[in-house]
């Protein structure tokens, strides 16, 4: 399989187990975002950078849905029953 492939394979599963809401899905960004910092990331190999910057959004993405489940349940719990 072609390198560039093998990368934009990989970021296309973990966006769709995000998507999908795979509970799994931030392990597997650990476990890949373990493996990129061992590589030492190249600053000119642009499809590894790419495949960081998505790491790091997924990642945003998780903890801001996690706040807004939060924030959600909060409030719901003090609507009053009709």
């Amino acid at each position: 399989m072609e390198e560039s492939q093998m990368y934009i394979n990989r970021v296309l599963n973990l966006i769709s187990q995000f998507v999908f809401g795979d509970k799994s899905v931030e392990y597997v960004i650990d476990k890949q975002e373990k493996r990129l910092k061992d590589i030492q990331l190249p600053i000119n190999n642009k499809l590894l950078c790419l495949e960081w910057d998505i790491l790091l959004l997924l990642k945003n993405m998780i903890h801001q849905k996690e706040i807004i489940n939060i924030f959600w349940n909060k409030n719901a719990a003090n609507i009053p029953s009709a």
